[in-house]
C-alpha cells in the first residue's frame, strides 16, 4: 500500500504492480464484449470501491491481453475504472499490461471460460453469479447447438465461483421440479419467480434455503395425474345434457315448493332467500351425481364405474382405471364467474369438469379438460382458477379440453365466459 492519499504520479500508480510487459495507452485496449455479457453490468458499489482502491493504492495487477490484438482477457473492470480515474488524474492515460501468448479461442464459449478462469477471485453478489452461469449455458447452447452436460455446468459453476448445489436450488425456484412422496406419488413444485427475485435481491433478507422450504410447503401436496385416453373420452355431450337437465329440473322444483303457514292460512316457499353458497353447493352435487349416473348407464368393455358423494375424496371417482375428476361450479354474472375455487392443499395437475350457470339456472357453461396446478391463484384459505392462465393453457397451448356449452374467450382485454342454453346432444 502506497499511502492513504491519492497517487500523485504514474510512477506511484505502478509502484506495486506485479511484473508486466509494457505500459499501453488506455485507448488502445479493447474492452471485451464477452465480459459485459458474462458478468452483466458491474455492481455500482463494488465499482466505486475499486476506483477508490486504485486511486489510493495504484494498480496491483497488470491488465492481461492477447498478443497482437490487445483484446483484454483479464482486467476489463480495472480498465474501465482507470478510464474513470483518468477524468480526475490526467497522468493515468495508460495501464501496465501483461501479454498472454495463447491460441485464439475457437468460439464464444472458450473465450468466456478463459475470461472466467482469469477472474476466479472476483467478488460477485448472487444475482450476478446467477446471471453468469446462465449466460455461460446459453452461450454453450448457441455454439454447440445442444445443452451442456451436467459435468460441464458444474465446471461453469466452479470457474464462476458458484457452488453447484446453490445453482441447482436457484434452478428449482425458477423452473419448478417434480419429486416422489413416500407413497411414490409424483408431486410437482411449481416455479416460484417471486421467491427467486427475493433471494436475488440484496436488500431482501430471504435466504435460499428458506425459499426452497417455502416452495415445498406451498406446493408439497400437488399431485400430477397421468393423462389417460379413457379419461379423455369418458365425458360425452349427452352426459352433460343429462346432468344439466337434472340440475335445472331440481332447481325448478325447489323454486316451486310450497309450505303451509300455520296462522295465516296461506302458503310460502321455504326455499326463498337461501344463501347463494347453499344453492351453489346443491348445484355442484346435483351435476356431479348426475354425471356419475349417466356414465354408469353406458355399455363399456372396461366395466367402468363412476362414484360421487361425501365418502369419496374426489368429486367423481372412476373405478377400474383408478382415475378421478374434480368438478368445480360457479355462478356467472356479466360473463364473469364468481369463482371456480378449491382448497389450496387439493390443487393438482389433473382432470377437471367446469360448470358455470346464470341466476335463472337456464343457461350454462360446461367444459371438461386437463388443468395444470399453476392455473390456480392462491389467496388465503382458497385458490381460484385464473381465467387468463386457463385460456392460454387450453386455447393457446392446446392442452386437452372439450367445451360442450358456452365458450371461454378473450375480448376487449378481458377473459370472459359465455353461457348457452342447453340443447339435446347431436
Amino acid at each position: 500500500m502506497i499511502s492513504n492519499e491519492i497517487v500523485k504520479s504514474y510512477k506511484e500508480f505502478v509502484a506495486d504492480t506485479e511484473k508486466y510487459d509494457e505500459d499501453v495507452p488506455l485507448n488502445e485496449l479493447q474492452i471485451s464484449e464477452d465480459n459485459d455479457e458474462l458478468y452483466d453490468k458491474y455492481d455500482e458499489d463494488d465499482f466505486t470501491d475499486l476506483i477508490i482502491d486504485i486511486k489510493t493504492n495504484g494498480i496491483l495487477e497488470p491488465v492481461e491481453v492477447e498478443v497482437g490484438t490487445r483484446n483484454i482477457i483479464g482486467g476489463n473492470t480495472r480498465t474501465l475504472a482507470c478510464l474513470e480515474i483518468q477524468k480526475e488524474l490526467g497522468f493515468i492515460d495508460k495501464v501496465p499490461v501483461k501479454y498472454l501468448n495463447k491460441r485464439t479461442a475457437k468460439n464464444s464459449t472458450e473465450r468466456k471460460m478463459r475470461l472466467a478462469r482469469k477472474n476466479m477471485g472476483r467478488r460477485g453478489h448472487l444475482r450476478q453469479q446467477w446471471h453468469s452461469v446462465n449466460d455461460m449455458i446459453n452461450t454453450y447452447e448457441k455454439d454447440y447447438k445442444t445443452e451442456p452436460a451436467n459435468e460441464m455446468v458444474q465446471e461453469f459453476c466452479r470457474i464462476l465461483n458458484v457452488p453447484y448445489l446453490r445453482y441447482t436450488m436457484l434452478r428449482k425456484l425458477e423452473n419448478g421440479y417434480q419429486m416422489k412422496d413416500k407413497n411414490g406419488k409424483i408431486i410437482t413444485m411449481r416455479p416460484r419467480p417471486d421467491l427467486l427475485e427475493k433471494v436475488l435481491d440484496k436488500s431482501d433478507k430471504l435466504s435460499l434455503g428458506v425459499a426452497i422450504k417455502q416452495q415445498k410447503e406451498d406446493d408439497g401436496n400437488i399431485v400430477t395425474q397421468s393423462r389417460s385416453k379413457t379419461l379423455d373420452n369418458i365425458l360425452k355431450k349427452e352426459d352433460v345434457v343429462y346432468a344439466v337437465s337434472v340440475m335445472s329440473d331440481m332447481i325448478t322444483r325447489i323454486k316451486s315448493l310450497e309450505a303451509y303457514k300455520p296462522k295465516s292460512d296461506s302458503y310460502w316457499n321455504p326455499a326463498d332467500n337461501i344463501q347463494p353458497n347453499t344453492t351453489g353447493g346443491l348445484i355442484h352435487e346435483l351435476v356431479t351425481n348426475s354425471l356419475a349416473v349417466s356414465i354408469n348407464e353406458k355399455d363399456n368393455d372396461l366395466q367402468i364405474e363412476a362414484f360421487a358423494g361425501k365418502n369419496n375424496k374426489e368429486d367423481l371417482l372412476i373405478r377400474r382405471i383408478n382415475g378421478s375428476i374434480e368438478h368445480k361450479s360457479s355462478v356467472v354474472i356479466n360473463n364473469k364467474p364468481k369463482g371456480w375455487v378449491t382448497n389450496p392443499r387439493m390443487i393438482k395437475d389433473g382432470y377437471y369438469k367446469l360448470t358455470g350457470y346464470n341466476t335463472d339456472y337456464d343457461r350454462v357453461f360446461s367444459a371438461y379438460g386437463y388443468i395444470k396446478h399453476d392455473c390456480w391463484k392462491k389467496g388465503g384459505t382458497m385458490a381460484m382458477l385464473d381465467l387468463e392462465k386457463l385460456y392460454k393453457l387450453w386455447k393457446d397451448d392446446n392442452e386437452f379440453h372439450k367445451i360442450f356449452f358456452g365458450d371461454l374467450k378473450y375480448e376487449n382485454d378481458k377473459y370472459v365466459v359465455y353461457l348457452d342454453e342447453v340443447i339435446g346432444s347431436e
